[in-house]
């Protein structure tokens, strides 16, 4: 059973690892700028994107990116981890082939939990634009950007550094739906074939 999971291992990581940072790094991107420009255009367009995004669950969003952009537009394979039977120049073209299989399930992945980190992020945003020392560093003239980026930002990381944590829990059930929609080699498919033919260790 160990080697067997060992195997299926490394495609999940890979493909949830790289999901999780970019998603931490566009979702709080995007939720600090809402927050920071409430009110306005982004944050109206920022907002309603975050929870579109929220709101989908992730085999909803795979399947509607394999239908535009794999199906209808033919820009990328449809399955797999890579192409069956086929023999690499070299690490680079093995790595090209992976990265064409990688991209849409890694944009699910990231879509999927870019919304939260958004709305949360933006939540503390907002908060902690009403505190007194962001206040007072706006009565110093400091402009706008340090003040967001050295005042406001380090504080209204707490809750969503919390989220991101709790998030690492679920890997494995957002692993399954994920995976079996692009049919991803990973501990989500695993589960899945182990459950469908009763192999229960």
């Amino acid at each position: 059973v160990t080697e067997v999971l060992g195997q299926r291992l490394w495609p999940t990581l890979v493909l949830f690892g790289l999901g999780e940072l970019i998603a931490i790094v566009l979702g709080l991107a995007l939720g600090a700028w809402s927050g920071w420009k409430r009110g306005g255009l982004v944050d109206f367009l920022g907002n309603g994107v975050s929870l579109i995004l929220y709101s989908t669950p992730y085999f909803l969003l795979g399947m509607g990116l394999l239908l535009v952009f794999a199906t209808g537009l033919g820009w990328f394979p449809t399955y797999g981890m890579s192409d069956v039977g086929r023999t690499y120049t070299g690490p680079f073209d093995e790595l090209i082939d992976v990265g064409r299989h990688l991209f849409l399930p890694l944009a699910t992945v990231s879509l999927g939990l870019i919304g939260q980190y958004a709305i949360v992020m933006r939540s503390s945003i907002v908060e902690t634009m009403r505190e007194d020392y962001i206040t007072t560093a706006r009565a110093k003239g400091i402009s706008d950007g340090r003040i967001l980026r050295s005042h406001a930002l380090p504080n209204a990381l707490l809750p969503t550094v919390t989220l991101i944590a709790i998030n690492l829990g679920y890997v494995v059930a957002g692993a399954i739906t994920v995976e079996v929609v692009f049919n991803w080699p990973g501990l989500g498919t695993l589960t899945v074939d182990a459950l469908s033919s009763r192999d229960y260790p």
